[in-house]
Parts: C-alpha cells; sequence; structure tokens
C-alpha cells in the first residue's frame, strides 16, 4: 500500500472524519506502527485517534473545539447580554460609541469581540468603496467654509407620527451642515416652501456673520425649496438672498446625485435615530425643547468617529482657536412665523 501524507490530507479536507476512521481501522487491524507509515503521519497521531475511538466511538474521531477551557480575560455573561441589547436599542453606535456612551467596563476591543461572534457587525469595505472617502478632502476645508442645506420630512417616521398629528407638530425639518466640522443648525417648518428657505439662510447666515464667520459656499439640492420653479430663466429668490445679502456662492448638486449632500443627509439619518423614534413629544414647546437639547449634544459632546472622534466643537477650536461659546448653539424656530424680510425677530419659540 503506497504512503499516504496524512497532514496533507486533513489539510485539504473539509471532513477529516473518514480519513480518521480509515487510519484507525487499519492500526487495530496490523499496528500502530505500519499505520504510522501508510498513512505518511507519526505513532503518537495514530496512538491518539486509535485511544479516542476506543474511549468514545465514532464521536471521538471528530475535531474538538480548540478554544481554552477557561479564558481568564471573558466578559460576564451579564455584561455581554448588556452589550447586544444596547446594539439593538442603537444600532446606528460602533463600539467606542456604546463604550463612551454608557460606560461600559471593558474595552471596545472586547465589545467588537461580542458584536461580531453575534453578527452584529458590517463586513469591511472594499478598497474600491474606501477610494470614495472624502474625509481627506473635507479636512483641507476651513470650518464653515463650506455648508450643506436640505429639507428633512418627518411624517414618515412611524415613532413620531402620532405626536406629529396629535400635538400639531411642523413636518419638515430644515438643516444646515458644516462640512468640515459636522457642526448642524436646525429650525422646522409646517411647509417645504422656498419663504422658509429662505428664513432657515436668513437665520442661520445671519448668526454665522454676527460671529464673525465667513461662509463661501452654500451647496442644496434641486428642490424646489431652493430653486423654484425648474422652468424659470431667473434665479430664484433663495439664490439671490445667499448670493447679493450675503455674498455666498449658491451652488446646486447635479439632479439625483444625493451623495453629494452626504454631510446633511447624515445628520438626517442621525437625529432620526438618535432623538426622533426614541423620545416622546407631548406639545410643541416640548419639541423644540429636546430638538434643541439634542443639537447642542450634537454640537459640543456627541464625538464623530468619521472625524477623528471629535466633537464638531473641538473641530471648530482646533482650526479657529478661541471662538465665541455661543457659536454652535443656535435655538430652533417656526420658520412660518417669521416673514423673509425681517431677521430682528427671528428668536427662540
Amino acid at each position: 500500500m503506497s504512503p499516504i501524507e496524512y497532514y496533507q490530507l486533513i489539510k485539504d479536507m473539509k471532513s477529516s472524519f473518514d480519513l480518521r476512521l480509515r487510519m484507525v481501522q487499519y492500526a487495530l487491524k496490523h499496528s500502530k506502527s505500519e499505520a504510522s507509515r501508510v498513512f505518511g503521519t507519526t505513532r503518537d497521531t495514530v496512538r491518539k485517534w486509535v485511544e479516542r475511538y476506543l474511549k468514545e466511538g465514532p464521536k471521538g474521531l471528530i475535531d474538538r473545539p480548540r478554544r481554552p477551557r477557561h479564558s481568564p480575560h471573558k466578559i460576564p455573561d451579564e455584561l455581554e447580554k448588556r452589550i447586544l441589547s444596547l446594539r439593538e436599542d442603537f444600532p446606528h453606535m460602533g463600539p467606542e460609541r456604546l463604550k463612551s456612551q454608557f460606560s461600559l467596563p471593558c474595552s471596545a476591543g472586547a465589545i467588537y469581540r461580542v458584536l461580531k461572534q453575534n453578527g452584529m457587525i458590517k463586513p469591511r469595505r472594499k478598497k474600491y468603496q474606501r477610494k470614495r472617502d472624502l474625509r481627506h478632502i473635507k479636512a483641507l476645508y476651513k470650518p464653515f467654509e463650506k455648508i450643506q442645506i436640505d429639507v428633512k420630512e418627518l411624517k414618515d417616521i412611524v415613532e413620531l407620527y402620532p405626536a406629529l398629528r396629535r400635538y400639531n407638530l411642523p413636518v419638515y425639518q430644515y438643516t444646515a451642515r458644516c462640512v468640515r466640522s459636522g457642526a448642524s443648525f436646525i429650525s422646522y417648518g409646517f411647509e417645504q416652501s422656498l419663504i422658509n428657505s429662505c428664513v432657515f439662510a436668513r437665520y442661520v447666515l445671519g448668526h454665522l456673520r454676527d460671529m464673525g464667520i465667513e461662509v463661501r459656499v452654500v451647496q442644496t439640492d434641486n428642490g424646489g425649496e431652493f430653486v423654484g420653479s425648474w422652468q424659470s430663466k431667473e434665479r430664484s429668490m433663495f439664490t439671490r438672498l445667499i448670493e447679493e445679502e450675503f455674498g455666498i456662492l449658491h451652488r446646486r448638486i447635479p439632479p439625483s446625485a444625493k451623495t453629494w449632500n452626504s454631510d446633511v443627509e447624515a445628520f438626517h439619518r442621525l437625529i432620526e435615530e438618535e432623538l426622533y423614534r426614541v423620545e416622546g413629544f407631548d406639545s410643541l414647546g416640548d419639541f423644540l425643547r429636546k430638538a434643541y437639547t439634542y443639537n447642542l449634544y450634537f454640537n459640543y459632546l456627541r464625538k464623530n468617529s468619521y472625524k477623528g472622534v471629535r466633537t464638531p466643537w473641538e473641530i471648530v477650536v482646533g482650526c479657529m482657536g478661541e471662538v465665541d461659546k455661543r457659536l454652535l448653539s443656535l435655538p430652533p424656530i417656526i420658520l412660518d412665523n417669521h416673514p423673509p424680510w425681517k431677521t430682528e425677530d427671528l428668536v427662540y419659540e
């Protein structure tokens, strides 16, 4: 009988049970030394499998788990359950965010292992996907040099809809976000209109101007609330306001290219997951207060892993030095209550 390279076969086989069974049967019929020669392995290996077979039967030939019977660094079962529960409640939070947000008594690496073992980690992005990452380009901007403005509809949020109907809450969120720092400003409207967009732009840009901040570009999509009628040959009221009153370039993204406004879209996803889906609201005043509290938390306390695990405030201060602490604390307003040609009455509701 020609020699069989036991270890090579084991390496290439998905199941080694049949090979081990034949080796054991050959050893019992002839001898362990003869089996080791024929199957191309050591006598100790043959002896190990023969002893397991005689003691446990065919089950003894199945591979046993290689993990240690005792791991002194394994986290407690209760902590593991808490990690999994938190991840289910906050699926947008990664290991670092879970650890810092809920003061979990273990490392971010341990949290990652728990999530990965339970299938809660997204597959790593491919190289061609990572090449689309524009963070190194955005890092070249100065804070507020470029701002993205967009409108989020709130009626399609299932958890929020009952409160919208019961307390007559605004159904549109107007958002402005700084591309460099991630700092965001919000307000609300009952209508998605060109007038409300103008009120919001004047409110935010006027605040930044009063703080001595220079804005060069305001970027929006091609929605009617920014460009008016697509058939119009004239610049919209929003564009004229941006460019003539503030001296800022209004840049429009190509149609159907939502990823160009990814910064403000990302904020819309976060505020939906972290505020609208988890908080309850019992009045318009309660809604505005909680929205303002979240906005303060987002701008001053919430660290962004995409931007070097820093808060928007930390990025602004790091780039600009000493700035007014009120810079990122602009309260949300109801835009429908303010005419577009006045700015002095734009105060917190």
